[in-house]
């Protein structure tokens, strides 16, 4: 990706790999997040973030909101135009749609990130 992004692993705490993962480093990234995209590749990593929206998205996505600790908290399938609030100082894992499931991701899961 652009030099916006440090690349990583979004993997579970025994290690597996779920996904690459892209994780914003300039504010310009963060507040476009997955606009202007036709697809997502891998997952994204948006650390406090209070919400995420979908407005100007021709997809749908799979959205994770997790602790700083990285716990999964709650799980969404968001389409165009919706708008997802997680909490102060909560971060959010967004993939494409589906994604979530082939994972077999659940709430109550522990992640981690590696670089």
């Amino acid at each position: 990706m652009k030099q916006n992004y440090q690349q990583g692993w979004l993997l579970r705490e025994q290690g597996q790999v779920l996904a690459s993962l892209h994780i914003p480093v300039s504010t310009k990234a963060k507040y476009q997040g997955l606009l202007f995209k036709d697809s997502v590749d891998g997952a994204y990593y948006f650390d406090n973030t209070l919400a995420v929206h979908t407005f100007g998205m021709k997809f749908d996505i799979d959205v994770a909101v997790v602790t700083d600790e990285l716990t999964v908290v709650k799980i969404a399938r968001m389409r165009p135009n919706r708008v997802l609030f997680g909490g102060l100082g909560c971060g959010m894992i967004e993939a494409e749609a589906g994604a979530f499931s082939t994972w077999e991701l659940q709430v109550g899961e522990q992640l981690e990130i590696k670089q």
